[in-house]
């Protein structure tokens, strides 16, 4: 509900500003959904391609059950910090819904996660909010 899917991410999500995390909402999620992954990046980045800003698992209900570390190495969301004068950054926010509960282990990455779920999304979602320091 914080942006429309290729609008203008609220200043407040960049790491130049407060950088908390939008929020987002799981809806119509398929049935027999046991779990969640949700990653966001950012393809437009330099290196590491595609450079993951937030990674987690939740429940189907939207809580947390572990988190994931994006390219910095923390477990938390990095909100977007393009380099300034770079046209806008495209943010790629994708869930996956899975027909298990995959244990994956705290911090685990990109990689681990695109290996943990082979064969086990039964849908998926993307909405792109695009950002750039002015």
């Amino acid at each position: 509900p914080d942006f429309r899917d290729g609008g203008r991410l609220p200043d407040w999500t960049s790491d130049y500003f407060e950088g908390r995390a939008p929020k987002l909402t799981f809806d119509r999620l398929p049935a027999g959904t046991k779990s969640v992954v949700l990653v966001m990046e950012d393809p437009d980045a330099a290196a590491p391609k595609p450079f993951v800003h937030w990674l987690g698992q939740f429940s189907p209900d939207g809580t947390v059950k572990v988190r994931g570390s994006n390219s910095r190495g923390q477990l938390t969301y990095f909100g977007p910090r393009p380099p300034v004068g770079d046209p806008a950054h495209r943010y790629h926010f994708t869930a996956l819904a899975l027909s298990e509960d995959v244990a994956m282990p705290e911090g685990f990455t990109r990689a681990a996660m695109v290996r943990a779920v082979e064969g086990k999304v039964i849908g998926q979602a993307t909405i792109v909010g695009l950002y750039e320091k002015k």
